[in-house]
């Protein structure tokens, strides 16, 4: 069996699988961006992928969600969350103060902005598609002026030298990343959170509320919502919903299809097992 993930080796997203898979048959396979890693699942290059979905300082990472709902062939089977810990790479001999140009992922350069702007705000900064691919391009420049954000672990596998740790906004800066597959998780008596996005009609007060409250009556534990433009048209929103219960619940059937029946649009995107370890502390 085979998983697809953002590479290369050494990044969070492996660090995220490996833990989810742990002793499990399945064998990584790296991408350069989360839309390659979900189309490949969809085009069953592999047979699940790991994605980063949230993180406490940005929010939604938007490439996932936004991919993972263009294929109707998709399901989000399980969860993981981790303790992002960004460090400042650079090469042996380097400083803070030598340091011109910092690149890294996006996502990793927007969690570090606030010690970036307190501490460097004189650097460059540039992108690149993964925090790996930062440091690999940092060690092959051998160029103290340059300085990568990354992992500890990308930093020993690569041969980076840290010059700062733990430069994240949050020190509690958790992302959930999800599993992605092309078959629904089975029940087999684990707690589980169900995910789903829907839009309700347009220029209608209370609209929104309307679904709302079927969750409600239904007595449904509503853990996330929030919206998103339908790339359709200006002013057009899709919600976003996670919810606990799995859809082969009775009471979860039915507020489903009530929510299905009130909406414009509707997408089941996955019941699957939370995160075991599921929590707000860091882990290392």
């Amino acid at each position: 069996m085979f998983y697809g993930y953002l590479g290369p080796a050494g990044t969070f997203t492996e660090e995220a699988a490996l833990r989810f898979y742990k002793a499990l048959d399945y064998n990584g396979v790296p991408y350069n961006s989360n839309r390659e890693v979900i189309k490949a699942v969809h085009n069953g290059m592999v047979d699940q992928g790991v994605v980063a979905l949230e993180n406490t300082i940005e929010g939604t990472v938007n490439e996932s969600i936004d991919n993972i709902l263009r294929y109707q062939n998709l399901w989000i089977v399980g969860e993981t969350q981790l303790c992002i810990d960004h460090h400042l790479i650079g090469i042996e001999g380097g400083s803070i103060e030598k340091i011109e140009r910092v690149i890294s992922h996006p996502q990793a350069i927007s969690q570090c902005q606030l010690w970036l702007s307190k501490n460097m705000a004189y650097a460059a900064i540039e992108e690149t598609s993964s925090t790996v691919v930062a440091v690999q391009k940092m060690v092959s420049k051998a160029d103290i002026g340059i300085a990568a954000i990354a992992s500890r672990r990308a930093s020993t596998l690569y041969g980076g030298h840290i010059l700062a740790e733990s430069i994240q906004s949050k020190a509690d800066n958790i992302t959930r990343f999800v599993v992605v597959s092309g078959t629904p998780a089975p029940m087999n008596g684990k707690i589980y959170k169900t995910s789903i996005a829907f839009s309700t009609m347009r220029d209608k007060p209370g609209s929104l509320v309307d679904s709302l409250v079927v969750l409600k009556d239904y007595g449904i534990n509503l853990t996330k919502i929030e919206s998103r433009p339908s790339k359709k048209v200006l002013g057009d929103y899709l919600f976003l919903a996670d919810f606990m219960g799995h859809y082969r619940d009775p009471h979860i059937a039915e507020a489903i299809e009530k929510l299905r029946a009130r909406a414009t649009m509707f997408r089941f995107i996955g019941s699957y097992p939370i995160d075991p370890e599921e929590t707000s502390e860091p882990r290392y």
